[in-house]
């Protein structure tokens, strides 16, 4: 991103946040050069970025613990979920709604002690 703006030679950039005390930085830099930053995906609310477009990912979350109670509301079947992410702040607000929604309901639900287990982009280690 520091390129982009050094070189000035884009009239924007769109970001999906990995880390954002990184990303509020360089999108603070970007702001001073006079281009415009917006956010997909996962985002850096306290930066100064112009919008974030994304899913309310801990919605998402939730939505998909419901899908989990649904195929099996006692938790007895199936029963262990782990959690093999990325670590983007997207992810982590997907993995609280799905834990909050698990764990309000009355089921056997239960996360592994691995978990969650951060892939860190590797597929060596999502795949172990």
């Amino acid at each position: 991103v520091r390129g982009l703006v050094q070189n000035a030679s884009v009239d924007g950039i769109a970001i999906s946040v990995i880390n954002t005390e990184v990303a509020n930085e360089v999108i603070g830099e970007a702001i001073a050069a006079n281009i415009p930053v917006i956010t997909f995906d996962s985002d850096a609310p306290e930066s100064q970025r112009l919008a974030f477009i994304g899913t309310d990912n801990e919605a998402f979350g939730d939505e998909l613990g419901k899908v989990l109670l649904q195929l099996d509301p006692e938790g007895g079947r199936a029963g262990k979920f782990g959690i093999i992410s990325g670590a983007g702040p997207n992810l982590a607000l997907r993995v609280s709604g799905l834990r909050k929604r698990l764990h309000t309901q009355k089921s056997d639900w239960k996360e592994v002690d691995y978990s969650p287990k951060f892939s860190l982009d590797r597929i060596d280690i999502a795949l172990a």
